[in-house]
This record gives C-alpha cells, sequence and structure tokens, in this order.
C-alpha cells in the first residue's frame, strides 16, 4: 500500500502515468519489428501482482501510451480466490450444496472474468475496440482458455 501510495504521489508530481511496464512490454514481444503504419495495440497482462491493461499507438519506432487501466489489488491469487469464493458461494445459494472442499470443483472455477480495466483503457484513450489492430497477452493467466474467449468475445470474435 506504501509503495501504491508513493506511486501516486510521484504520478502526481509529474503529471503523467508510469508506462515502463507498457514500453518494455512491447519492446519484449515486437511490436515494432516489420510492420508500417500507425498501429493502436492492447496489451493485456492479469500479472501475479497487479492487472494492468495498456493501450499503445505505434508508428515508425515510436510507442505513445495513450492509456492505462487495471487494478493494483486485483492479480494472480487474489483475482482466483475472490472469484472461487464468489461462485462457492452462488452455488451454495442456488443448489444448498458446499464445494468449498472438493479439489475438482474449484479448480474447474479458477476461470477468470474481467474487461473493465479494458473498456477504461479504451476510453481513456478515446478509442473504439474497433480501433485497435492488435492485442497483446502478457503472463501465465492468458493462457487460460476462459480469458482468451473473454477477450475474443469481447472484441466481437477476433484473434
Amino acid at each position: 500500500m506504501v509503495l501504491v501510495k508513493m506511486k501516486e504521489i510521484a504520478e502526481a508530481y509529474l503529471g503523467q502515468k508510469d508506462h515502463q511496464r507498457a514500453n518494455s512490454c512491447s519492446d519484449r514481444h515486437g511490436l515494432d519489428k516489420g510492420k508500417k503504419g500507425e498501429r493502436n495495440v492492447l496489451i493485456f497482462d492479469p500479472g501475479g501482482g497487479t492487472f494492468d491493461v495498456s493501450i499503445l499507438t505505434i508508428e515508425d519506432g515510436i510507442f505513445e501510451v495513450k492509456s492505462t487501466a487495471g487494478d493494483t489489488h486485483l492479480g494472480g491469487e487474489d483475482f482466483d480466490n475472490r472469484l472461487v469464493n464468489h461462485f462457492v458461494e452462488e452455488f451454495k445459494r442456488k443448489h444448498k450444496k458446499d464445494i468449498s472442499q472438493n479439489k475438482r470443483a474449484l479448480r474447474r472455477l479458477r476461470q477468470p472474468r474481467n474487461t473493465r480495466a479494458v473498456e477504461k483503457a479504451l476510453r481513456d484513450a478515446k478509442m473504439d475496440k474497433s480501433q485497435v489492430h492488435e492485442i497483446v497477452l502478457v503472463g501465465g493467466s492468458t493462457r487460460i482458455p476462459k480469458i482468451q474467449k473473454l477477450l475474443q468475445d469481447f472484441f466481437n470474435g477476433r484473434n
């Protein structure tokens, strides 16, 4: 919490957000290699400690961060635990059965759903989802089929 507060104070003082992660990600994933023209790229990173979404515009080797969104308190384990607890309670309410000790059922529940940060990043960048040319998924959590399906549905079937 102290680090988050220090980051907010630094951003307020500088008058801009910390875009280091988005720039590092774009370099690491080779987003500017061999591609011509201006492109808008959405970076989706449900990391272990935080959940981040950034929108970049890339043209001729210049990366401009249009917006960043996410939740510093929603990453990895926090994300999974909250969702699992929610669905365990829903199942208990609907079916009058407690599945909290059923390991197989709990594994099946660990499929996160969250597009609010994507919507906020698009709003902050003043873009519509149709203007996003490319989506980069970062981190192991993005291999979860449910996350891939969620983003594909959000972007109207685009891969």
